[in-house]
């Protein structure tokens, strides 16, 4: 006997990074299997490269648009985990507080942080050369490199921002001729960063520094009536919970 096939319904995500629209449907029981497993893991707080991954799995199974999410930056699966989570589950999150206190945050009136960045292009001082940016995408802080390169005793914060760095530049503009960047190898792009004054990396960092995340921040009375102020500002704060 054939069993019967259940229409789910659809729903819109706006992307912070593009303002463009996906389309996605709520999880099913076993993508949210996947979830559940992945959260009990990351009780802790520290697996959060296995928790992306989760999420990120769950999210492209949930997609209806047909590309790789994780080319999309954290703050753009940041809102599509919040509103998949909203549609399967409850736009109502309840937070235990340590004095027994539970605030509650409703989902669906979180909005993404303002893009504070005036342009995605910085211009590299003295040279007729400029650099066309991109918000740093999933993919990188997933790639066996970067997690390496994280979960090392001692972090290389020089190779991590190298290798951050390497992905976020889209393009080289040099005497109004653009460069396809995606045919150098990484060695040689992150040769030629290093030939670039200093003042590059900081504007490079002011930009990802810059990138619109997504906030929410919920006002509420302790046990002893005082008034506080609880902030949720990353992927994991959301997910948690």
């Amino acid at each position: 006997m054939e069993l019967p096939k259940i229409d789910m319904p659809t729903f819109e995500v706006k992307l912070p990074s593009t303002s463009k629209f996906v389309t996605m449907r709520p999880m099913n029981v076993r993508e949210t299997k996947i979830l559940l497993v992945a959260k009990e893991e990351f009780a802790g707080g520290e697996n959060t490269t296995a928790a992306l991954r989760a999420i990120c799995k769950v999210i492209q199974l949930c997609t209806l648009s047909q590309f790789d999410v994780t080319t999309l930056s954290l703050a753009d699966i940041t809102m599509m985990y919040i509103n998949l989570r909203s549609q399967s589950i409850s736009n109502i999150l309840k937070i235990p507080m340590n004095d027994e206190t539970v605030v509650t945050v409703d989902l669906s009136n979180i909005e993404p942080d303002e893009d504070k960045r005036l342009s995605n292009t910085i211009s590299v001082g003295g040279t007729h050369t400029s650099l066309m940016l991109r918000d740093v995408p999933v993919s990188v802080l997933l790639s066996e490199e970067y997690v390496n390169a994280a979960n090392e005793e001692e972090v290389d914060e020089e190779k991590l921002w190298t290798i951050i760095t390497s992905e976020v530049i889209a393009g080289v503009m040099i005497d109004d001729k653009n460069f396809d960047i995606s045919t150098w190898d990484k060695s040689t792009l992150r040769a030629w960063l290093d030939t670039l004054p200093g003042s590059v990396f900081d504007d490079i960092r002011t930009h990802i520094d810059d990138n619109p995340g997504v906030t929410s921040t919920t006002k509420y009375k302790d046990a002893e009536g005082n008034e506080q102020e609880l902030v949720l500002s990353s992927l994991y704060d959301f997910f948690l919970f």
